[in-house]
């Protein structure tokens, strides 16, 4: 399993105590050496921008959790989700958990902001080739906000493009 944005890895934790061979990965050194601090080496652990991490295998599951809503720029955006497709194994997963809108809103000057809220069809459109297996929405009460997890799978038919 890989965990995409890991930060200090607390999903990377928690998955690797249920027994998954887990790998995390973040743009952030300074996470990534808490993580190792922390959880040590039942993860292995990986600094890389998601658009850039090639780590010459693929993975039964890629999550990412929290993650894809503060990469504000939508060229980064669409890189970073096709390459995390593209390291899922065939007959794999793709796990995406985000705070989707109803409807898209527009963004002015990327500078100004840390978060880029998106809809369920902005991730169709760029895994085309991806069979949406299953969508829920659910809410965090402490938060008073509501999350969507996106799983995406992956065929025999789709293992040639992500």
């Amino acid at each position: 399993m890989l965990d995409a944005g890991c930060g200090n890895g607390w999903f990377s934790a928690r998955a690797a105590d249920m027994g998954f061979e887990v790998e995390g990965v973040d743009f952030s050194a300074e996470a990534i050496d808490t993580a190792r601090r922390t959880i040590g080496s039942k993860v292995q652990w990986h600094v890389s921008e998601l658009r850039e991490f090639r780590p010459g295998r693929r993975y039964a599951i890629v999550m990412c959790i929290d993650v894809l809503f503060h990469v504000v720029d939508d060229e980064l955006w669409e890189e970073s989700v096709r390459n995390l497709a593209s390291l899922s194994a065939v007959g794999g997963h793709l796990l995406i958990q985000e705070q989707l809108t109803e409807q898209r809103i527009p963004i002015g000057d990327h500078s100004r902001t840390h978060v880029r809220w998106r809809v369920k069809q902005d991730y169709l459109d760029v895994l085309p080739a991806w069979r949406l297996a299953e969508h829920h929405k659910y809410a965090l009460p402490a938060q008073r906000v509501e999350k969507d997890i996106l799983l995406f799978a992956r065929s025999a038919k789709n293992s040639q493009s992500a």
